[in-house]
């Protein structure tokens, strides 16, 4: 697992990465911007925003950079990329997310 520490809207983040797919996806949001056209919404969220499959948090993080006083609900079912989710979280003192190991489906129950 590494370490990247980098800047992004003029607040320093850091994150943990495990991997090549990791580092693909920091690169989508932070490098590349590929929600850039949403960007503006997210700055003047004013209700909760949902990051449905989190991940290991990237996508948190950028909202959370872009309206530092938004409300994230996160959800990631599986459970490495949870645990991971929760040390970024931490290491970048983000306190305002509510993050819960599970799955949006359109009923209840286990799946596989």
């Amino acid at each position: 697992m590494n370490l990247l520490k980098f800047e992004f809207n003029h607040k320093k983040l850091a994150v943990y990465l495990r991997d090549e797919a990791d580092v693909s996806v920091q690169a989508e949001i932070f490098k590349w911007r590929e929600y850039r056209s949403a960007e503006s919404l997210i700055k003047e969220a004013e209700y909760p925003i949902i990051d449905v499959g989190a991940h290991i948090g990237l996508f948190t993080l950028y909202a959370l950079a872009l309206n530092p006083t938004a409300r994230i609900f996160a959800l990631e079912p599986e459970k490495a990329n949870f645990e991971l989710f929760k040390k970024n979280l931490q290491l970048n003192h983000a306190k305002a997310v509510t993050a819960n190991q599970l799955a949006l489906a359109g009923s209840s129950g286990i799946r596989d």
